[in-house]
């Protein structure tokens, strides 16, 4: 816990909205974007967006890895290429 302290004073963010930028990708699912238009290109935009919040090294808890993990890997069985190759990226980064 004190990592994760020394990280949001680091970066002037509080934990609330250290918090709240872990959840974006929980919140997008749960908003169901994936589908329809767009669904592709949103797809792909998560897929980076955990690329970027891994390069930062944003303190996440056990549950949100996972829940991330569980998102590149449906996104790595997708048929799109681009969509495969940005869950690829992600993955490296999450690792």
């Amino acid at each position: 816990d004190s990592n994760k302290n020394s990280f949001s004073e680091s970066i002037g963010l509080s934990d609330d909205s250290i918090s709240a930028i872990a959840e974006i990708v929980m919140t997008i699912e749960k908003a169901r974007l994936y589908r329809g238009r767009g669904g592709e290109v949103m797809r792909s935009a998560v897929c980076r967006f955990i690329e970027c919040i891994s390069i930062a090294n944003l303190p996440l808890a056990v549950r949100q890895q996972v829940r991330l993990l569980d998102t590149i890997d449906a996104c790595l069985k997708h048929p799109s290429e681009d969509i495969q190759t940005s869950s690829s990226n992600a993955l490296y980064a999450l690792m």
